[in-house]
């Protein structure tokens, strides 16, 4: 969904998961997926959080992107710990 939001195109989504799972995927495949988890991806972008913490973890990772060209774009990545663990 990710690949796919940042505006990689159905056949590129097909062809890097061919090289990460060894399987092949049509665009209307990958389309259909996509299409089926865009409702819970949002849910859970949405979602309400808690209101305190006791801590937070942050960090971020750096990852190739191509849009008009290629560049490295932060994914960030946020843990939070309540008081109830």
């Amino acid at each position: 969904v990710q690949l796919y939001q940042h505006g990689v195109g159905v056949r590129q989504v097909g062809k890097i998961m061919k090289s990460l799972l060894g399987e092949q995927y049509s665009p209307g495949t990958i389309s259909n997926i996509t299409s089926a988890v865009m409702e819970d991806v949002i849910q859970w972008q949405n979602r309400p959080l808690n209101q305190r913490y006791c801590a937070l973890f942050l960090d971020a990772l750096f990852v190739k992107v191509r849009r008009d060209t290629v560049g490295k774009e932060a994914v960030y990545i946020v843990l939070g710990i309540t008081p109830e663990g």
